[in-house]
């Protein structure tokens, strides 16, 4: 899927206009979601509280270079968190490993 193009201007401050894959977590109030990227390509982390446009959604983002982003929100209501793993360029962001953690 390629849904999301993210511009320098966006909440990790490098642009991300690769394919990208899409999850959501449903949490509570005060809850911190933490979510830890691996991947074999060049990628991006981000949370949007939103699917729509992420230059008015993202809440939170990691850009490294190369591998090894991490993102935490706590949420300030009860609501659904949009984690998508997006890729530098394209084609796609290839193998990689996600994790999540709500506390």
């Amino acid at each position: 899927m390629d849904d999301f193009d993210l511009s320098t201007n966006s909440c990790t401050s490098i642009s991300a206009n690769g394919q990208d894959s899409a999850y959501f977590v449903d949490h509570s109030v005060g809850q911190t979601l933490t979510a830890t990227l691996n991947a074999a390509a060049d990628s991006a982390l981000y949370f949007m509280n939103g699917y729509t446009d992420p230059s008015t959604t993202c809440v939170a983002g990691d850009d490294e270079f190369g591998s090894g982003e991490v993102v935490s929100y706590t949420a300030t209501a009860d609501e659904r968190i949009y984690v998508i793993v997006d890729a530098f360029d394209a084609p796609a962001v290839g193998t990689y490993t996600l994790d999540l953690v709500v506390n």
